[in-house]
């Protein structure tokens, strides 16, 4: 079997023009979604290092959890139901996780509380003209301005009605053609394809021995759109409502998207499929002035979001930090029932070791608010980042996400899974031994379709994964990611996780945490500057 390594070449050097291209078109859709980043000061990289010394124990660890238990934590979190921030299964969710951190031998196992907002639609509907349409509401639509926002929303019994206009992409110059005011417009929502031969280009590193990712393939990931930048032109140019064509998606409506704070999307917007979309704009050609009538009913207010927190003492107040989020929107068993069920069986693993044997703490973490606006990942920042108590400070992160099954969307445009993973990465801005770790450990627990990134190929605009706060803070960061294209929908179910990756995925990552042991603390991070900027 053969890795593939990228080298000084005149063809790394062209890797290097083509990554450039990805990171700015990444860039630019990534400034028109995603959560918004803080940052802070850099650590300083030359503290005095927590390397292992001469006198380190070592003691006999528990195995790393198999492939069947660490599933069977995904179904656990699975069976609370919908996690969503702010509801009884979000609680038990958080919870559940403390359970096991306090099994598992964490210390000040707890969890942090912090505000905030959840969105819940009540009742909806589509038509247009007399014909009802079948649709979901877009989340956190029809709010009010400003982050902390509360109260009801309603279009009235009888819903709002206006005619309908169709801004194709919604670009602006497609904007500047059309008179939107006062009018219910329908767009193309669009997600950034990422063709996979750019995803190997940019990589210092893929595992690809049988040779299954084919420069042709796309990554159709579900997150990275144009809904931001078409959501505050309909608003800035008065429209009363919007229509979202989910034209790259399979044939599901059931979308619940992220609250993308950059937009403040203060008037009522219905998803619908692409199929439906069809439709619609064949009834808008027989009718240019067909009316559509949009009804959405439901409530955005305070709610108490949940950190899951629990600590395994090392030799020094140096801390690695291991994390995943526990909420979802729709069952969650990829994202991210799978991450955090990786957290726990890291915690477990290292649980059954004396703190003499570490140099430094660990730190097991699992966030909600992932979908309400990152309020506990901020809290985090500014107590443990920003503002450290006690001499800790986080010297690496690791983040874990998304060990999922591949997804296309058919001919037929439904949603065809294979039993291979989704293509992953692992998005990092680490020195040469953390990285020759990381690259040991994916050959040797044969993680197929995984690659190494560079964390800065998204430019200015971070990176997207949980572990953006982080990562601008200055924290060197191991962030594993995958994008399957049903991330967002109550599609993503049990038989999506790619259980047979669970253990190696486990056992890899423990090797990595492991070796930093024996990383200098300022030899840790790559320490190259992190460019500043927002999603």
């Amino acid at each position: 079997m053969t890795a593939h390594v990228r080298r000084s070449t005149p063809a790394r050097r062209r890797a290097r023009e083509v990554a450039g291209i990805a990171a700015a078109t990444a860039a630019i859709v990534l400034g028109a979604s995603g959560a918004a980043h803080a940052a802070s000061s850099r650590p300083d990289a030359a503290a005095a290092p927590a390397t292992a010394a001469a006198t380190k124990t070592k003691a006999k660890a528990l195995p790393v959890p198999g492939n069947a238990e660490i599933f069977s934590w995904i179904k656990d979190l699975t069976a609370h139901g919908y996690r969503r921030t702010g509801t009884p299964a979000g609680r038990r969710a958080a919870e559940y996780m403390v359970r096991r951190f306090k099994q598992f031998g964490l210390r000040d196992a707890h969890i942090e509380t912090v505000r905030s907002y959840a969105w819940e639609a009540k009742r909806w509907g589509l038509k247009v003209g007399a014909t009802p349409i079948d649709a979901f509401p877009v989340a956190h639509s029809f709010r009010g301005p400003g982050k902390t926002a509360v109260g009801t929303f309603s279009t009235g019994a009888k819903g709002r009605t206006a005619p309908l206009v169709d801004v194709g992409s919604g670009t602006a110059a497609e904007f500047a053609k059309a008179d939107v005011r006062g009018k219910v417009v329908m767009f193309d929502m669009r997600f950034l394809a990422l063709p996979l031969s750019i995803f190997q280009v940019a990589s210092e590193f893929y595992w690809d021995p049988d040779l299954t990712m084919k420069p042709t393939d796309v990554l159709d990931q579900p997150y990275l759109s144009n809904f931001a930048d078409f959501a505050n032109r309909a608003v800035a140019a008065g429209a009363v409502g919007f229509v979202g064509v989910l034209a790259d998606y399979f044939d599901s409506n059931r979308y619940f998207n992220e609250d993308y704070r950059r937009a403040q999307v203060t008037i009522p917007g219905m998803w619908i499929t692409r199929a439906k979309g069809v439709a619609v704009r064949e009834a808008l050609k027989a009718d240019p002035a067909a009316s559509a009538t949009i009804t959405l009913e439901g409530r955005r207010r305070a709610v108490t979001g949940r950190t899951a927190i629990g600590f395994l003492p090392g030799r020094s107040r140096e801390t690695v930090l291991v994390q995943s989020h526990h909420d979802s929107v729709w069952d969650g068993a990829v994202e991210d029932g799978s991450g955090s069920a990786e957290v726990l069986a890291l915690a477990k693993h290292f649980g059954s070791r004396p703190a003499s044997s570490r140099a430094r703490t660990l730190m097991f973490t699992t966030f909600d608010t992932h979908f309400t606006g990152y309020q506990a990942h901020q809290a985090f920042l500014e107590r443990y980042i920003a503002k450290p108590r006690g001499g800790r400070r986080i010297v690496a992160n690791v983040a874990l996400e998304h060990i999922a099954k591949r997804a296309t969307v058919a001919g037929s445009g439904k949603l065809a899974v294979s039993s291979m993973p989704e293509p992953r990465g692992v998005l990092q801005n680490t020195g040469p031994k953390v990285r020759a770790l990381l690259k040991d450990a994916i050959v040797k627990n044969d993680l197929r379709r995984m690659a190494i990134l560079p964390a800065a190929i998204f430019g200015g605009a971070g990176i997207p994964t949980d572990a953006s706060f982080t990562y601008y803070s200055g924290v060197p960061v191991l962030s594993l990611i995958s994008g399957p294209m049903y991330l967002y929908d109550r599609q993503d179910t049990l038989d999506k996780v790619v259980k047979t990756d669970l253990h190696p995925m486990a056992r890899a990552f423990a090797s990595v945490i492991e070796g930093l042991d024996d990383v200098p603390t300022g030899e840790i991070g790559d320490g190259v500057p992190i460019k500043q900027g927002t999603r």
